[in-house]
């Protein structure tokens, strides 16, 4: 896995040894950054579920303000400080489930333009929504790049969330939602 452009362009990522971690494809990358040209440069990111770090890692090549990374397991967030060390970054990472972090970022006024999210597949996505709902941490252009099966159905949504884009891309489905301020 490599990181497909800007400043850290064709540096290569640490992996996983398992298949507990399922890193995005730089294919399904390539996609989700043509798709957010103009909202990468100077904006606030998180990447939660994280995995290896490979989409805030791509998002800060590019030029984006800041990044922080979330993810629940070790393994996680070992591979995530080792890349950041290989590439000289020193970026938040924090070790918490994304339920919590969702409440400990809103408790604290965190605020982000784009919010990358690539749970487990078989993740029950429409908690996280939930959560975001009542606790709002999207600027109001933010968007929510969520990551999913492409078997899977989108969780069925409250008005105040909208799908603006949605794309199949082999075994992969992403889905761009935005909160609506209803």
């Amino acid at each position: 896995m490599r990181v497909i452009a800007g400043q850290y362009k064709g540096a290569r990522l640490y992996t996983p040894k398992n298949l507990h971690i399922r890193p995005t494809t730089d294919r399904v990358k390539e996609y989700i950054f043509s798709c957010l040209m103009n909202r990468i440069s100077s904006a606030t990111i998180l990447d939660l579920f994280a995995g290896t770090g490979s989409l805030g890692i791509e998002a800060k090549s590019r030029g984006a303000a800041r990044v922080d990374f979330v993810d629940q397991a070790d393994q996680a967030v070992n591979i995530i400080k080792m890349n950041m060390q290989k590439l000289g970054l020193g970026e938040n990472i924090f070790k918490m489930n994304a339920l919590t972090f969702i409440s400990y970022a809103y408790e604290r006024g965190f605020c982000y333009d784009l919010i990358f999210c690539d749970p487990p597949y078989g993740f029950e996505f429409s908690t996280v929504l939930q959560a975001f709902m009542h606790k709002t941490i999207t600027s109001p252009d933010g968007l929510i790049v969520y990551e999913s099966n492409a078997q899977h159905t989108n969780p069925v949504i409250h008005e105040s969330v909208i799908v603006e884009k949605e794309k199949k891309l082999g075994n992969t489905k992403i889905t761009f939602f935005k909160m609506s301020t209803l």
